[in-house]
């Protein structure tokens, strides 16, 4: 270049990521290879190696993988295990690498002698807190026994805990060890600094543009001016992330204006807590199908919770509203104030109710067990055929064919009022979007003539959910369900009081509530038509029915997620007065059947989930197990919100 001046210009052909063909290690006599390689980022290439990419070497996790197989080592006693340089041969195509760790294991250590002891500000041993013995036991080993790191490490943290939790936030515990080579002995010592009882001066709350401080702050176990604790300090960390509010929620230490004080510093990253769930479809009976939700789990950034929704079909008219208050009057209590208004289109009559629902909780025993008590008052009125918004639907069944059962309290017009008292556990990481935890209810509903109620029934429910992170991006969820409603009327149980299967909402890849007892009946008043070998869903009044799936990160970034699941379930009739099967080869939809795990509908299916802006889409795909010949072999269905 002019001026005496040079350019100088790299070319870099990168070629393609090496992978590791070989991975071996030279001196290792009494640990095995396999259980080394189990303990290392880095792998082999093997079948699934195009899945996992753990064969591409990467010098970070390798470098890592070094540290894991000394502590692997120190963990199972050898004290002074040496790991050697690796040395990594490059293939002659420059694809592959082979890789060789020398390893010299050295002698296994046992503990020779264990003690632990606190020292004063002064250098003088003291009494440990809580007692010599109470903190020794902590550590789960004795002399003689072969020394492990790991066990080390929990009984270190288990004293931190210990002492931590009674105010003592800056203790300092140090291990000390002396090997004695010729005896292959490591004596250990444990002394414990506990440092002045420290106090919660403040704790600041940031990120929180939306959520009100109050919010947070109600969650947590421990309040200002008083002494520290560790595990309040978990306890209240995991109640923030629990609200569902928050992406992320970090609580960190420093130092207050004075030695005995400490600030938390708690800091939150929000997220949208609003869901807006729209979903349509078509009923050979209902026409047209439309409903749709606006949720706001965080209302104002209050910590109110509230609901409404919508459901348009050409027999069915619904709006409901549910407004809920976690701490009513800055209290324990929970309050839930509910309203609804429906209207259901028969062939030759109307059935509308209006109503309302108060409910009041309050914790027992434990943070995460609630009592319930929940009151519902709906006035239901049976009129004339009014007509729907999209026309009944060709094959509705009239209400003079419908008589020919014993159905007659479908008809009546009165009152329900009813009460219900559930006992309820929650420990989910998450309400909104669970990873981790178990959410079970039970409960009991009576609706009697003491209460002023037309209607008369008693229902038990339950339900059991559980989260669980299996591996990686990988979350198991299960739920169960059971319910059974009875009357002690010979009437029976109202049929708007029974069990309804099958569809998105509860065992997929079935038709909407098509599953249960199915009644023939025939399409005409001709005393000698031949009933129908479909029948007529007429609901049942007890139900079981499960749902497993496993859930899984695609895109984490933009949310979206993937799922396989399995399902099933039923709905059976325990009233001798409903006793006309469509089918009677088809004993799983007879409602002469009692419940048995042998008629249980079963299916599976996969499915793409996505976390949008207006709330969580599912696109899910559903097979029945031996479908019947009035069922698809596959159907895809649409719906947002979350499942369970």
């Amino acid at each position: 270049m002019p001026n005496n001046e040079v350019r100088v210009r790299f070319v870099i052909d990168e070629g393609d990521a090496v992978t590791v063909r070989s991975l071996r290690f030279e001196g290792n006599t009494h640990v095995s290879d396999s259980d080394i390689r189990d303990f290392m980022r880095t792998s082999e290439t093997g079948f699934f190696s195009f899945i996992s990419s753990n064969d591409t070497f990467n010098q970070d996790y390798f470098d890592e993988d070094l540290i894991r197989i000394q502590a692997l080592y120190y963990d199972r006693g050898y004290l002074t295990v040496k790991v050697g340089t690796p040395r990594i041969a490059l293939t002659a195509d420059r694809k592959h690498i082979d890789i060789s760790v020398p390893i010299e294991e050295g002698p296994r250590f046992r503990i020779g002698r264990l003690k632990v002891e606190e020292v004063g500000e002064d250098g003088n041993a003291i009494e440990p807190l809580g007692g010599r013995r109470v903190v020794r036991e902590m550590i789960d080993t004795n002399p003689g026994e072969w020394y492990s790191r790991v066990i080390f490490a929990e009984g270190i943290q288990s004293i931190n805990m210990h002492y931590r939790d009674r105010g003592y936030a800056k203790a300092r515990i140090v291990p000390q060890s002396q090997l004695d080579l010729k005896k292959h002995l490591a004596h250990i010592t444990v002394q414990v600094e506990r440092g002045p009882p420290i106090t919660i001066e403040r704790i600041n709350i940031t990120g929180n543009s939306r959520t009100r401080d109050k919010v947070i702050r109600r969650e947590f176990r421990i309040t200002e001016g008083e002494l520290y604790n560790q595990t309040l300090v978990e306890r209240s960390k995991a109640r923030v992330t629990a609200l569902g509010y928050f992406d992320r929620v970090d609580v960190s230490e420093q130092d207050g204006s004075a030695p005995n004080l400490m600030v938390l510093n708690v800091e939150v990253s929000e997220r949208s807590t609003g869901q807006f769930n729209v979903g349509a479809g078509f009923s050979s009976i209902e026409s047209f199908i439309f409903q749709g939700q606006i949720q706001q789990q965080n209302f104002l950034g209050l910590g109110h919770s509230f609901a409404l929704q919508l459901q348009i079909s050409g027999i069915r008219q619904l709006v409901q509203f549910q407004y809920i208050e976690p701490y009513l009057f800055d209290t324990e209590w929970t309050g839930i104030v509910e309203a609804f208004a429906t209207i259901r289109q028969f062939q030759d009559f109307t059935r509308e109710s209006q109503g309302g629902a108060l409910t009041v909780g309050h914790p027992v025993l434990h943070d995460n067990l609630r009592l319930y008590l929940r009151y519902r008052f709906e006035n239901v009125d049976i009129s004339s055929r009014t007509g729907g918004f999209f026309g009944a639907g060709g094959n509705a069944v009239g209400l003079g064919l419908l008589k020919q059962l014993p159905l007659a309290n479908l008809f009546r017009s009165g009152i329900t009022s009813s009460a219900r008292l559930s006992l309820q556990w929650d420990s989910r990481d998450n309400r909104i979007y669970p990873r981790n935890g178990v959410y079970a209810s039970a409960s009991t509903e009576v609706s009697d003539s003491f209460l002023g109620s037309a209607n008369v029934f008693q229902r038990n429910e339950g339900f059991f959910r559980i989260y669980k992170e299996i591996w990686g991006p990988f979350v198991f969820k299960m739920n169960t369900e059971l319910g059974i409603v009875t009357s002690r009327l010979t009437s029976g149980v109202p049929i708007f009081e029974r069990y309804f299967l099958g569809g998105i909402f509860n065992v997929r890849g079935f038709p909407l509530n098509s599953l249960g007892p199915r009644a023939g009946i025939p399409n005409s008043n001709d005393p000698s038509a031949i009933p129908s070998s479909v029948g007529v869903a007429i609901g049942g009044n007890m139900q079981f029915f499960y749902n497993m799936e496993v859930e899984f990160d695609i895109v984490p970034p933009i949310g979206l997620k993937g799922v396989v699941y399995t399902d099933g379930g039923n709905a059976w009739n325990l009233e001798p007065a409903l006793a006309i099967p469509a089918d009677g080869n088809d004993r799983t939809n007879d409602p002469r059947g009692g419940p048995s795990p042998f008629k249980l509908r079963h299916s599976w299916g996969f499915g793409v989930r996505w976390i949008s802006p207006l709330g969580p889409l599912r696109f899910e795909w559903g097979f029945p197990f031996a479908p019947r010949s009035y069922e698809d072999s596959g159907r895809f269905d649409f719906t947002i919100g979350n499942f369970f």
